[in-house]
């Protein structure tokens, strides 16, 4: 008990620092919070699947103005031809 109001008389003096330490270590926590939630979407993905191993999403690579990028766009042609070209493609879908 005796540290307890030693220390929030410590946090009373310094009230700028006390303040600047409080919003560094809820801006910390808060970003920690993000980055693993993101983390865990990402990892779990397509898990609910019962095949979800199998599951692949085809992006197609643009050149523009000399940046190289990937989006998952694709002709509406491509997907039945690469069915035919790879056996192993059981089936498709195309969505918006």
């Amino acid at each position: 008990m005796n540290n307890f109001i030693i220390a929030l008389r410590v946090l009373l003096k310094n009230k700028f620092y006390t303040t600047i330490n409080i919003l560094g270590l809820a801006l910390a926590l808060t970003v920690a919070i993000i980055i693993y939630l993101f983390v865990q979407s990402d990892l779990t993905y397509d898990k609910m699947h019962s095949k979800h191993e199998q599951i692949f999403r085809l992006e197609s690579e643009y050149i523009i103005n000399g940046e190289e990028d990937a989006y998952a766009l694709s002709s509406q042609f491509m997907p039945p031809k690469l069915q035919e070209e790879y056996p192993e493609i059981l089936n498709y879908v195309r969505f918006r």
